[in-house]
């Protein structure tokens, strides 16, 4: 079974690991029959060429506009008042790097390694899985779908309005390009740009402690992260029954997330399944580059979102370690004057790739 290899398989050999996805990949097939969209890559490229040839053929002035006119920007209080949803999200990073595959390398976009690109979004056939999946997260009324035009750590608000004044830079032209190609699978003529600021901010303020401290011993926490944050352990104290859940480590790829996409998320679903069979409920704490918004329909689409939720927190992770840790992301924290949050402590380990917190 894919669990007893990963409880076998040390953390750094995770991309060694050879499973069927067929389950998995049969899934996000469905999901993306449903909505209409090509699975094979030239057919969704296609099926998206002509606004895709409109939309980065506009200038600065027009993209604006046009995202004025077909966006509502949303900066919530709290996204963590329904304590049922999941919230995934995705950053400026993604979008840009979906215009500039679709651009064919466009000179005004900010500059990619296209061969990379390539190999993450065409060559891994993820793209229309993965566009298919953000559509199903706009369309659930039991998902949150959350983005900035920063960082995952950045605030959004206000960012609009200084590029309606100063122009364009590379890297919002890239989300708003993305953005407005993405219309194409849309469904309304006006859609919520939802800012995933707030969801980082209730994070340090104490709103995801408050959740998780209603977990008990009939529930489990699964942390789904890389390497180097696989001795992170919500720190027991913050329970406030008498015993408390479970908690358990799923790894991560740290450099072919999106390359072995279907692998992680056979992974991922092989847990929470077995999670599942013995526990109450389940909530998944998750760090996976773009692969959020595909997690939270692989949990709703087979009808356990009632029990299990998955929450995207990203880079935030990445302030509850070590900096020295961080070397194996590729990227610095992305906003050191955010503190850590006190909700986790650094636990000795097995390094495996799937073990449970003693």
């Amino acid at each position: 079974m894919t669990l007893d290899i990963l409880k076998e398989t040390d953390v750094m050999r995770l991309n060694e690991i050879k499973i069927d996805t067929s389950k998995t990949l049969s899934i996000f097939s469905s999901i993306a029959d449903k909505l209409g969209i090509k699975t094979e890559f030239n057919l969704f490229i296609e099926q998206i060429a002509e606004r895709s040839k409109a939309v980065l053929a506009m200038n600065d002035s027009t993209l604006l506009e046009e995202f004025d006119d077909k966006f509502r920007f949303i900066s919530p209080n709290s996204p963590w008042e329904n304590h049922k949803d999941s919230f995934v999200k995705v950053n400026h990073g993604f979008w840009e790097m979906f215009a500039y595959l679709l651009a064919n390398g466009k000179s005004n976009l900010r500059k990619r390694n296209f061969q990379v690109l390539q190999a993450q979004l065409q060559d891994s056939h993820l793209l229309p899985y993965l566009m298919a999946s953000i559509q199903y997260c706009i369309r659930s009324s039991n998902i949150v779908f959350m983005q900035s035009l920063t960082s995952g750590i950045g605030w959004s608000s206000g960012l609009f309005e200084q590029q309606k004044t100063n122009g364009l830079d590379q890297i919002r032209r890239g989300v708003i390009t993305g953005n407005l190609v993405n219309l194409a699978f849309g469904v309304d003529d006006v859609n919520d740009f939802v800012d995933s600021f707030p969801l980082n901010y209730g994070y340090q303020e104490g709103e995801l402690r408050t959740i998780l401290a209603k977990l008990d011993e009939g529930d489990s926490i699964l942390l789904v992260a890389p390497p180097h944050l696989n001795k992170l352990k919500v720190n027991p104290n913050i329970f406030a029954g008498e015993g408390s859940p479970k908690q358990f480590y799923l790894a991560m790829s740290p450099d072919q997330a999106l390359q072995q996409w279907d692998k992680q998320l056979e992974n991922i679903r092989t847990a929470i399944e077995h999670l599942r069979s013995e526990s109450k409920q389940t909530v998944v704490l998750f760090q996976g580059a773009v692969l959020g918004p595909m997690v939270a329909p692989l949990i709703e689409f087979q009808g356990w979102h009632e029990d299990t939720r998955v929450l995207d927190l990203g880079r935030l992770l990445d302030i509850e370690v070590d900096i020295n840790s961080l070397s194996l992301t590729g990227s610095p924290l992305p906003n050191r004057s955010v503190k850590p949050s006190g909700l986790f402590t650094v636990v000795d380990g097995n390094n495996k790739c799937f073990q449970e917190r003693k």
